[in-house]
C-alpha cells in the first residue's frame, strides 16, 4: 500500500487553491472520501481504492 499526504506539492499555494472550490460546492470532498478505522478496515480501504469505489480513502490512526 502506498500512499501520500501533500506528497511535494507546494503547501502554500496548495491549501489556498483548494479551499476556494470547495466552498464553493466545486470540489465536493465528502463525496470522494471515505474515512476507515485502521484497526478494522485498513484492506477494506485497500480494496475499494483498487476497484475505484473510493477515490480518496482516509485511514484513521
Amino acid at each position: 500500500m502506498r500512499g501520500t499526504i501533500e506528497g511535494d506539492s507546494d503547501i502554500v499555494a496548495l491549501v489556498p487553491a483548494l479551499v476556494e472550490p470547495v466552498c464553493q460546492g466545486r470540489l465536493p470532498l465528502r463525496k470522494i472520501m471515505r474515512e476507515y478505522p485502521l484497526e478494522q478496515q485498513i484492506d477494506q480501504a485497500a480494496a475499494d481504492s483498487a476497484i475505484g469505489s473510493t477515490i480518496k480513502p482516509v485511514i484513521r490512526v
